[in-house]
């Protein structure tokens, strides 16, 4: 059992380490961890606080991943209503929770594919901005359900995300047009629905790449739709805001900058929920009432809520 207890906690550190992959991939991978956890644990009397500093460990090896807080979060919430089965039992419905936890979380792109296709306008053009897997995977659902369209991306600087999804879109055939941010901002008016992904919904409203604020707010004031794509495995409880951004490479912009120059380089802004039109989840389209809605039911495990 201590070689592995050590293991877990290894593979935690390499998770917390991890700069590579995105939110999807870990997630998963802890899922995986846990999974794997309980088919080798022997533990008996300890089971359930050796499962909680794990889930404790997992949610703060990446504590700006709003999908491993939830899953870490909703995982702790459900061992307190299991509490009463014996080991054995504990165990397979821990098993059983996990597996369907991960097929939700794998097919959440999927639907949220299919409940956009048809709010799609015809022979419309559509803005997006950087990276985002779930709009990428809907434009492409809309596309093969023969819907007529064009998408205008920008180069969503500093990483330059946009031209991923730039080159993945005209890989099938989908008229794109690539330009600079400062473009796109400007074109924002000529659009007829803005399209952006989420790194994480609250009551703040929605984190994603920097930029999408103004971005919103411009579409706001021409009246242009706005949709964010997000599963609700990224929506937080009532209350819970993620640690803040830290400062990422100064020499992503700015290369052998003055010694007395301050530099900011973020990834991520907050865009508050009023300025978006709709927001499409795996349950379907929702409005920003509807997700405070959601928002306000959650509840934050004890563990979790006192090292927020």
């Amino acid at each position: 059992m201590q070689n592995n207890k050590v293991d877990v906690f290894e593979r935690i550190e390499q998770i917390k380490s991890d700069t590579v992959h995105g939110a999807n991939f870990l997630t998963k991978a802890s899922i995986t961890l846990i999974k794997e956890y309980l088919t080798h644990c022997s533990e008996q009397d300890s089971l359930i606080p050796s499962l909680q500093k794990i889930i404790c460990s997992l949610v703060h090896a990446q504590r700006t991943m709003a999908s491993l807080f939830n899953l870490g979060n909703e995982l702790l919430l459900f061992i307190d209503a299991q509490k009463h089965l014996d080991t054995n039992e504990l165990k397979q419905s821990l098993q059983n929770w996990c597996t369907t936890y991960l097929d939700t979380y794998e097919n959440s792109t999927k639907k949220i594919a299919k409940h956009l296709a048809p709010l799609i306008p015809e022979d419309s053009l559509i803005g997006t901005y950087s990276f985002s897997q779930t709009v990428y995977t809907s434009l492409l659902e809309a596309y093969q359900q023969k819907k007529s369209f064009r998408v205008l991306c920008s180069e969503s600087r500093p990483a330059y995300e946009g031209k991923q999804i730039a080159k993945r879109l005209v890989e099938k055939n989908i008229p794109t047009t690539f330009t600079t941010d400062a473009l796109f901002f400007s074109k924002i008016p000529d659009v007829d629905l803005l399209l952006v992904g989420a790194d994480a919904l609250s009551s703040k409203g929605v984190v994603n790449k920097v930029g999408t604020y103004p971005l919103a707010c411009i579409a706001k004031q021409t009246n242009i739709p706005v949709y964010t794509l997000c599963s609700t495995l990224k929506i937080l409880p009532n209350n819970m805001q993620l640690p803040k951004e830290p400062s990422k490479n100064p020499d992503e912009i700015y290369r052998n900058a003055p010694n007395s120059l301050n530099i900011e380089n973020y990834y991520f802004d907050t865009t508050p929920l009023k300025y978006f039109t709709l927001i499409i989840t795996d349950q379907g389209p929702q409005t920003p009432s509807m997700i405070l809605q959601q928002i306000k039911s959650k509840t934050i495990h004890p563990l979790l809520k006192k090292n927020l």
